[in-house]
């Protein structure tokens, strides 16, 4: 059990899945930009890090879209209505679109866990992503 992540454990995360890493950052807090093999681009980062931003105790995966107009706040609720593992949302001074999870690792979590939760991420996001873009729904 683990109840904090370092770079390495998200580099392990990623490996263990199958996916390919894009890039990782460690400056303000553990961050891995990911590829899966086809091809969504996603980051796992470390929450609430200690004072020295290399330990975590949470995880947020999120993918990110550009292109703010693509999507309406009715497109982003009905996406949040129909999936609650993942969270939509938009951003218009920055014109982007997310899709969030979050996990709390307080108490300890299994590196299983973990890698369950960022395979369920990656299958429920691409259905939110649909519903959010597709106005005719």
């Amino acid at each position: 059990m683990i109840d904090a992540v370092t770079i390495d454990d998200l580099k392990a995360i990623i490996g263990d899945i199958g996916h390919e890493i894009v890039s990782t950052e460690t400056e303000s807090a553990p961050m891995i930009v990911a590829r899966t093999p086809d091809g969504v681009i996603y980051t796992l980062q470390g929450r609430a890090c200690d004072d020295a931003k290399s330990s975590c105790k949470g995880i947020t995966i999120q993918a990110l879209y550009r292109g703010a107009d693509k999507v309406t706040d009715e497109d982003i609720g009905r996406a949040n209505q129909s999936f609650a593992v993942v969270k939509a949302a938009v951003n218009r001074e920055r014109d982007n679109y997310s899709f969030t999870r979050y996990l709390i690792l307080d108490h300890g979590v299994t590196m299983a866990n973990i890698r369950m939760n960022v395979t369920v991420f990656l299958l429920v996001q691409p259905k939110s992503l649909k519903i959010a873009e597709d106005r005719s729904e």
